[in-house]
């Protein structure tokens, strides 16, 4: 008996041993999944925010389809599609070599370990009828490789089941869902824009040459008051407010830019002072400006008006 009790011990040992190597594996393949799952949102979200930038240049879409079917789609774009669609393939080879492995390495040790294992159980009850005296021998063993299917039941679960199929549909919806995502970030990317210092510098120097044009109306509307021309002031005040009507929109924007923006700005200490103080140096023309509209307009009715 043990002789017999050795055999079924030797045999199990290398069957767990085998299971526990085989466990790995499927181990190191759900791990290399993960990351690879990881790497595809991770690509959504830069096709996402590569749309943020195409929609702010004017490009239209809800989908990925709709951004690479166009006469010349975007380089960029066109290289994170191609790089998803790489990973995915990963996954998919992946998968079909753990099926591949699970047909032909898995299923032969679980179905091996299986069978030794209902016959040192059978054995076991045999002895137990002839009150064999290995019989707790007999037992213990089992008892202690009974635990194994336990202990390694996500290797065991695999077996049964396979390895989660691939859906290529959902990595697709994935996508799509990052790209529909950022229509609605779209204003929010076209507002941070605006606050480049380039294009600050250059939208604060077309504001600044509309206001010295008011300016300029304003003193040709004092030259008008003293000769007493009524109708010279509303001409020329007319001429103002659609002057203002090109400088407010601009302003307004950067405004609310720095607003929605000011936490941002906060953080970068050195570009982000001098950025809020420009846009503030315009949002105070702009408020001078309607002051001085304000009080032109009542010139036109009230000659007592003082400037």
């Amino acid at each position: 008996m043990a002789k017999k009790l050795l055999e079924f011990k030797s045999v199990l040992d290398r069957l767990k041993r085998d299971i526990e190597a085989e466990d790995k594996a499927a181990e190191a393949h759900s791990q290399r999944r993960s990351h690879l799952e990881k790497l595809v949102d991770e690509g959504a979200k830069a096709i996402g925010q590569r749309v943020q930038e195409l929609r702010s240049k004017g490009y239209a879409g809800t989908t990925l389809r709709d951004f690479l079917n166009t006469p010349t789609p975007d380089k960029q774009l066109l290289e994170l599609s191609k790089g998803i669609d790489q990973v995915v393939g990963d996954i998919g080879r992946d998968v079909a070599v753990l099926k591949n492995k699970i047909s032909n390495q898995f299923k032969k040790t679980v179905e091996a370990w299986t069978k030794v294992l209902a016959e040192l159980e059978q054995e076991t009850k045999n002895l137990v009828k002839t009150k064999d005296p290995s019989v707790p021998a007999f037992d213990n063993l089992l008892k202690g490789y009974a635990t194994v299917a336990h202990e390694q039941r996500f290797y065991f679960k695999l077996v049964k089941e396979g390895p989660r199929p691939i859906d290529i549909a959902d990595f697709k919806r994935t996508i799509d869902k990052e790209v529909q995502r950022s229509s609605v970030d779209a204003r929010a990317v076209a507002l941070r824009r605006m606050l480049e210092p380039r294009h600050l510098t250059t939208k604060k120097g077309g504001v600044l040459k509309l206001r010295q044009e008011i300016l300029k109306e304003f003193d040709n509307m004092k030259t008008a008051q003293a000769a007493k021309n009524a109708g010279q002031i509303a001409a020329l005040l007319k001429i103002v407010y659609a002057k203002k009507a090109q400088l407010d929109p601009t302003v307004s924007e950067f405004h609310k830019a720095i607003i929605e923006f000011k936490d941002a700005l906060d953080d970068d200490k050195k570009e982000g002072p001098k950025i809020v103080a420009d846009v503030k140096q315009m949002v105070e023309w702009q408020q001078d400006i309607d002051r001085k509209c304000v009080l032109w307009s009542a010139a036109t009715k009230r000659a007592s008006v003082k400037f």
